[in-house]
């Protein structure tokens, strides 16, 4: 359990349990201190180990053994104890008994001495662990208090009886809750001892005086921690010393001591404070309480340490040593002897005793539960455990049946631990234990009083040990130092959690493929899981090997669970080929080809056909070089075809094949010449001026040539007159080039289907420059100045001259040169001179040269006077303007008269000229804008000079360079709007009618020229600007006159793309005219008809089909009137008589066509229009029958005109021929039943009559 000032560390993840011991220092023979833990474990299993440290400079070995090695070893020293009232009466060696009321399982075993009066006892054996706690370094000044003691009799004849029932035990149940917290109670040790209802008073140390406090104190309300039996007591009131910590006050640090005699019947009770030492009676015996320090910066606890002395009985020297009857935790009753024992103080405390591991604290948080008590005492959680056994997503419980009880603890990592050693009451030396890791490794180093390290530091593993020897101010030391990190029973509660493992998806390589998924927390079980698949998941790219196995979970739920998966099959392929070229195509054989991703690939039936070569027609090579070949659709086809039994994933490769060039290599293969000369002419020699010369080439295949061509100077050893040079020169001589490295090189790039070795080529080429004779030599120069009025000054040592090295021109002066100057003298202005060698200077450079033949001497000398620079700013500075209104003409420089030109550092009197500037020598702006030139439009001008100004400029003035930077100034031209009254336009267009909408053409519109005589702008004038006068200004589809207008937004238009005019207003008209279709015919024709029925026949004008408009439309339809039709009879009325008749359209109805087709011109209107009355059936008609006709019926009969009223839709009825009379009587015709009237029997006789007698054909008009 770790300390209560560091129970907010992180739990030390799965680290097995330590078993811990309490240690005890026993030594013989010297006044030294024993500071050690005592925890407790199984007497029977487990060892201790005491840290020993013997008198003087020999060592004594210390074997430590188990309670039960003891009974093995020493049978005689230990018996079972039966409870007596008569204490004064040793217990022989052989005697046996049962102790009585003892609540614990384990025998109690008491050490039988022969040379006491009473027994030493054990305790039963429990499951203790002593609690952290260090001693301070710090020791008295050695005083002791001689005030005499007299305990009362004991009053008790127990030795040691059954546990303290008065003490409580405090289960879980009884635990408190607050702030969220559970604090549970503490027990005592199951073997904490019962000494009965031992009082006294007590004693306290004042002024090194003991003081009676006038207060008795009962052991009941102490916490006993240790008691020692002291043996060889000269004060037979002093015989066992109980070493006790206030349970009533747990913030009282002091040690409360209980002297008695032999059967625990009275007690006389110490209060011991830090720093004290108390005499205890007249036993020989003192106590020691050291107070808490720091060593090093390190907290140490205080300790507690009992001693006794050697004296003389008037016999024999006895020495005083003590035994160990009760500890906290494991003690080895058989080495219980010892001239002093140390303990570390105990401690109460509020420790966490439930604690998670292995788990992030952001996923659950530390249990609020704590322990209250003294260390050794004892808790039991099982009854709450389960509760806090929590199922945490990807976790799981490594410890379900973890161990609910325990005791308290104070060691841990980190904690530092002193044991002290005395001599006379001054310190000896120091053991300084300090804890390096979690599983109780010591670090041991010896200290002396000054805690300076004089031995060590060393590491002892728990439950080791190390032996110091060593020699300190001439004493000799022997210790054996003791880890005491042992424990047997459990300081805490941790529930210990692990991540949980997952389902890993690996190849057959045991590749993992990816994380895979984890397993599945049990919701009802924090320690067990499941798998989150039943059989193996589907992974894209691979086959399970074992798809239909389950997934069993490993024991250890941390560990992974391997699924072994194989890949999709990937099948690539490779290889290479080679040949020496030798004209003909590669070769391919696609069993050399190597294939890798399945073993025993069928790829039998692959031929070459089914490669592709990556030449530009996919054909084999023939030519040198290395190629590739791939596996085309047609070849991926047929392998998977030939491997019907595996899924071809994916099949990809690449397959070599190079042709390597033919090599010559025989001396003379390649043989070469060629020759040329000339005369010296300055040039240096070159390779290209050998012209076609001669290469034999040995061993080409077929008809090839040998590409020898491009050839340079660098391509070639050179060598003149039998020496080596580097390359060409231009001197006289005999050159000899030899091909090298370099021109072979190319010339096997050149031609890659051969490769020529060094060793085959041989020849060379030879280049010849003859002598040339001296007969030109020129001269050259320049000297200059700046303009300063002077005239120049000439020195003839700066002329350059050439033709002839070593030429001597030292005699010659400035009088043998001639200027170019009118005069032939020295000029003054600036400008570009040069001098010429007269012929007083020319003899004089013959003469100088006798050796050569000087046939010319030309040349010229520069002499050049640069005009003075004008740089400085505002050195030149310029000014003028010009106002004027709009009149069409650009704006001109010329316009400004008598600018102003102000010029600094003229030489003398010189003037500066500023004339003839124009417009070009400007650069234009207009209204802050840059632009190209010169505008007429209206606007404000600034007119700064540009290069081409200051170029002129300095042209006129040459004496003078006036840079950019010293110019500042500018011109400015004003043009001002000029005032328009009135801007008037006329047009006219027209169309003939075509149904759709009229357009404006503003080509027909014409604009009055402006007062200038200039156009307007009308670029931007679109049909958009103007509107037409119909109801809703859109263009009119009808026959009309229309007035087109110009709109607000066009005549603002206008004025601002004439922006060098002020519009007063805009007048004028666009007259449009719609005409109609001109000459158009149209047709009609129609029928119509009825039975015979003695009434005038209708004219019904929906019978009329007409024809189509040219432009493909129809004729809109009239109201018709009766007026509009007229019937084609004698008398002009609807005939009723049967026989055909013609209707036709009058000239109104006419005219009604021509008002409803406006945009036509119907300049013809034809058509027929028939009307039919057939002969009405009789029952004397040949050929029918009395009965009904089959599919007639009375109301019907065929060819009978259902409009018997006369009158039809659209149609006009009989009026034009009215019935002279009606009978309403009517008769039935035999065959039909049908009433008719009277009439219409007379009518259809005299019908039936015309008919026999010729009459009743189909009028015609004659």
């Amino acid at each position: 359990m770790l300390s209560r000032k560091n129970y907010k560390e992180t739990i030390r993840k799965q680290t097995p349990t330590k078993q811990h011991y309490t240690i005890k220092k026993l030594t013989v023979g010297v006044a030294s201190v024993l500071i050690g833990l005592s925890f407790m474990g199984e007497l029977e299993g487990d060892s201790v180990h005491a840290d020993t440290m013997t008198a003087g400079s020999e060592s004594t070995s210390v074997t430590s053994t188990t309670a039960q090695d003891g009974l093995k070893k020493s049978p005689q020293l230990y018996s079972q104890v039966t409870d007596t009232n008569n204490p004064s009466t040793p217990s022989s060696a052989s005697s046996t008994g049962t102790i009585k009321n003892v609540t614990s399982s384990a025998a109690v075993q008491v050490k039988s001495a022969s040379d006491e009066e009473d027994s030493d006892s054990t305790l039963a054996k429990g499951e203790n662990k002593f609690a952290q706690s260090a001693v301070k370094d710090s020791v008295t000044d050695g005083k002791t208090s001689t005030a005499e003691i007299n305990p009362a009799k004991l009053s008790s004849p127990a030795l040691i009886t059954q546990l303290n029932q008065s003490l409580a035990k405090i289960s879980t149940s009884d635990a408190l809750k607050a702030n969220d917290e559970l604090e549970i109670k503490a027990t005592d040790p199951t073997n904490y001892p019962n000494c009965g209802d031992v009082d006294g008073p007590l004693f306290e140390l004042d002024s090194g005086q003991l003081v009676n406090k006038d207060e008795v104190i009962s052991l009941k309300d102490m916490y006993i921690f240790q008691i020692l039996k002291l043996v060889n007591t000269k004060d037979s009131d002093f015989q066992y010393v109980i070493l006790t910590m206030n349970r009533k006050d747990t913030a009282d640090r002091s040690i409360y001591l209980f002297g008695t005699g032999s059967n625990y019947s009275d007690a006389t009770v110490f209060k011991a404070k830090p720093n004290d030492t108390y005499e205890l009676g007249k036993s020989g015996y003192s106590f020691t309480y050291t107070e808490p320090t720091t060593i090093n910066g390190h907290d140490v606890d205080g300790s507690s340490y009992v001693t006794g002395s050697t004296y003389y009985d008037g016999w024999y020297l006895k020495p005083q040593h003590l035994q160990i009857i009760y500890s906290l935790g494991n003690y080895n009753p058989s080495n219980t002897d010892a001239t002093s024992v140390g303990e570390i103080m105990p401690s109460y405390e509020k420790v966490p005793v439930i604690k998670y591991s292995g788990v992030p604290s952001n996923i659950i948080s530390q249990p609020k539960v704590y322990i209250v008590g003294f260390t050794g005492q004892e808790f039991n959680v099982t009854d709450i455990i389960n509760n806090y056994k929590k199922v945490l997503k990807g976790y799981y419980l490594q410890n379900p049946n973890v161990a609910s009880m325990g005791t308290l603890s104070q060691f841990e990592n980190g904690g530092y631990y002193l044991k002290t050693y005395y001599d006379n009451g001054n310190v000896d030396f120091k053991g300084l234990y300090h804890q390096i890791d979690d599983q109780g490794t010591m670090e041991v180093s010896v200290l002396n009083a000054n805690n300076e390290i004089i031995a060590g530091p060393e590491i002892i593993p728990a439950g080791g040990s190390y032996e110091f020897k060593y020699s300190y101010e001439f004493k000799y030391y022997n210790w054996t130092a003791r880890n005491p990190y042992v424990t047997s029973s459990a300081h805490e509660v941790t529930l210990k959690y692990a991540k949980l493992g997952s389902v890993i998806p690996v190849d057959e390589n045991g590749n993992k493929i990816n994380d895979g998924w984890q397993y599945v927390n049990d919701p009802d079980d924090a320690s067990k899981a499941t798998s989150p698949y039943e059989k193996a998941p589907v992974i894209d790219g691979y086959v399970a090997v074992s798809p239909d196995e389950t997934i069993v979970l490993p024991h250890n739920l941390s560990s992974d669970t391997k699924i072994y998966y194989r890949k999709s099959i990937k099948v690539t392929y490779s290889g290479s080929d080679s040949k020496t070229y030798d004209g003909n195509p590669a070769n391919f054989d696609p069993t050399t080809v190597k294939w890798s991703g399945l073993a025993g690939l069928n790829t039998s039936t692959l031929t070459s056909a089914d490669f592709t070569w990556n030449t530009t027609d996919q054909k084999a090579p023939t030519a040198a070089g290395k190629y590739t070949l791939s596996l085309n659709p047609t070849g991926e086809a047929a392998l998977r075809k030939a491997n019907p039994n595996y899924d071809l994933k994916t099949i990809s490769g690449s397959y070599t094949y190079t042709i390597t060039p033919k090599m010559i290599t025989e001396a003379q293969d390649v043989t070469y010449d060629g020759s040329y000369t000339k005369t010296y002419d300055g040039q240096a020699a070159s390779v290209a001026d050998i012209k076609d010369p001669t290469w034999t080439v040995k061993g080409l295949v077929n008809s090839d040539k040998y590409d020898h061509s491009g050839l340079t100077n660098e391509d070639f050893n050179w060598m003149k007159d039998g020496q080596p040079i580097s390359g060409p020169e231009a001197g006289v001589g005999k050159y000899v080039l030899t091909l090298n490295q370099h021109g072979l090189d190319k010339l096997n790039q050149q031609n890659p289907n051969y490769q020529v070795d060094e060793s085959a080529l041989s020849g060379q080429y030879t280049y010849t420059i003859n002598p040339l004779g001296i007969d030109k030599v020129t001269y050259s120069g320049s000297d200059s100045k700046t303009y300063d009025g002077n005239p120049a000054n000439f020195d003839p040592t700066t002329v350059k001259w050439s033709g002839l090295a070593g030429l001597n021109t030292s005699t010659l002066t400035s009088a043998d040169f001639t200027w170019n100057t009118t005069d032939q003298k020295a000029p003054t202005a600036a400008g570009k001179y040069t001098l010429s060698l007269n012929p007083t200077g020319e003899a004089a450079l013959r003469k100088a040269n006798p050796n050569y033949d000087l046939k010319t001497i030309s040349g010229s000398y520069t002499y050049t006077i640069t005009p003075k620079m004008i740089t400085e700013a505002q050195d030149v500075t310029y000014d003028g303007s010009y106002t004027k209104t709009y009149d069409g003409q650009a704006a001109s420089v010329a316009d400004i008269k008598d600018p102003t030109w102000t010029v600094k550092g003229l030489v003398n009197s010189d003037k500066y000229d500023h004339s003839g500037l124009t417009n070009e020598d400007f650069n234009w702006m207009k209204d802050g804008q840059p632009i190209s030139g010169p505008e007429a439009g209206v606007g404000k001008y600034v007119l700064t000079l540009n290069q081409h100004g200051l170029d002129k400029l300095n042209q006129q003035n040459p004496n003078y360079q006036v840079d950019e930077s010293a110019l500042s100034g500018q011109y400015t031209y004003t043009i001002t709007p000029l005032t328009v009254v009135a801007v008037n336009h006329k047009g006219y267009d027209k169309k003939v009618y075509d149904g759709r909408p009229g357009v404006i053409n503003l080509d027909k519109l014409v604009w009055d020229e402006l007062p200038d005589g200039t156009n307007l702008n009308l670029s931007g004038l679109t049909s958009a600007y103007f509107s037409w006068d119909t109801p809703n200004h859109e263009a009119p589809t009808e026959v009309g006159r229309y007035t087109i207008s110009l709109t607000k937004q066009g005549e603002d238009l206008l004025q601002s793309e004439n922006p060098n005019y002020n519009f007063i207003k805009f007048t004028g008209t666009f007259i449009y005219d719609i005409t109609p279709m001109a000459e158009v015919t149209v047709t009609y024709n129609g029928a119509d008809g009825k039975i015979y029925d003695g009434q005038p026949g209708t004219i019904n004008p929906a019978k009329l089909t007409w024809s189509k408009l040219p432009d493909g439309t129809s004729l809109k339809m009239p109201t018709w009137s009766a007026g509009d039709f007229a019937w084609d009879t004698a008398d002009g009325l609807a005939p009723t008589a049967v026989g055909t008749y013609q209707i036709k359209l009058t000239d109104a109805g006419k005219a009604a066509l021509k008002k409803a087709n406006p945009n036509y011109d119907l300049s013809s209107i034809t058509g027929v229009f028939t009307y039919e009355i057939k002969l009405a059936q009789t029952p004397e008609t040949p050929g029918q029958t009395p009965e009904q006709q089959p599919g007639q019926t009375p109301e019907q009969q065929p060819d009978q005109n259902t409009n018997q009223s006369g009158t039809s839709e659209n149609g006009f009825g009989p009026s034009a021929r009215p019935n002279a009379s009606t009978n309403s009587n009517a008769s039935q015709l035999p065959q039909t039943g049908n009433d008719h009237s009277n009439t219409a029997l007379a009518g259809l006789a005299l019908a039936s009559l015309t008919a026999m007698l010729g009459l009743g054909k189909k009028r015609k008009h004659d």
